[in-house]
């Protein structure tokens, strides 16, 4: 895992060790990231990185079987699917357990503003989002789709629906399309003022970032690239976009105007903006 500066420069590595395919997560403060990797000998593992110290796991399993991890509920707990089953666990390494949902959990929405996790189960092919509280485990399905992501007050949960990209209250209700187009299989993503939501569209066979109005009102989508492109994550003043193209992170001005090319290996894979 490395990190960099909008303008390219001050690349760090701050990682020494493989990590699987998935987004890290920092818990709101910014000072503890929370990522699944493994070392030699062992398997795929949940690890807490406290900046300028050592990486410590909080999972011991010996498998390398691939994560998806977030952190929830305050940021007290940390939560985590391995092998289709959700997980979750005390930042301290107590405590971790499996929460049974049913299906086979593809995807997961967490945020340390709400004790509600989303998940996406699979069953026969079919997505079905759900969400869990933390603390009863209680389990309410609430929408088909997948994809979803929450509002930075988690008070919302925008995902892909059949038909484009939709939007609900968090408990599934007063569903709303956002927008009526084909939507590739990328990150949904808010600004942090929750006004506006980044896809990826597909228009004549071309993946593109778009954005799009939270609140509705049938405004078309704005595209940001038209050279290709899948959105990552908004910066935290919301000017700016991340996303990736031909395994490169790219950033570019939400009117398309200024593109700043960050790398230039081909190997980056789910980014998030901090600081």
């Amino acid at each position: 895992i490395w990190s960099v500066a909008p303008d390219g420069s001050a690349k760090t590595c701050l990682t020494g060790f493989a990590f699987a395919h998935w987004r890290p997560a920092f818990e709101p403060g910014g000072r503890i990231l929370a990522c699944a990797g493994h070392k030699t000998p062992g398997g795929v593992n949940i690890w807490l990185l406290r900046l300028g110290q050592d990486a410590v796991a909080l999972t011991d399993f010996a498998e390398n079987e691939d994560m998806l991890v977030a952190w929830a509920s305050g940021a007290t707990r940390v939560v985590f699917v391995r092998r289709g089953q959700f997980w979750v666990a005390e930042p301290d390494g107590y405590n971790v357990q499996t929460i049974q949902i049913g299906g086979t959990i593809v995807d997961m929405a967490a945020s340390a503003a709400s004790t509600r996790v989303v998940l996406v189960s699979n069953t026969l092919n079919q997505n079905r989002i759900v969400t869990v509280e933390i603390g009863s485990g209680v389990v309410h399905n609430i929408a088909d789709g997948d994809r979803p992501a929450f509002s930075p007050d988690a008070a919302r949960i925008a995902y892909r629906g059949f038909e484009g990209v939709m939007a609900m209250q968090a408990d599934g209700s007063a569903p709303t399309m956002l927008a009526k187009t084909i939507v590739a299989d990328g990150p949904l993503v808010w600004d942090s003022a929750g006004t506006r939501i980044a896809f990826t569209g597909r228009i004549a066979d071309v993946e593109n970032v778009m954005t799009i109005e939270a609140a509705g009102g049938g405004r078309p989508p704005i595209a940001v690239t038209t050279r290709g492109g899948v959105a990552q994550c908004f910066s935290p003043d919301g000017k700016r976009i991340a996303y990736l193209f031909q395994g490169d992170l790219w950033l570019a001005t939400l009117d398309g105007a200024t593109f700043t090319r960050l790398t230039e290996d081909g190997t980056v894979q789910a980014p998030i903006w901090w600081g």
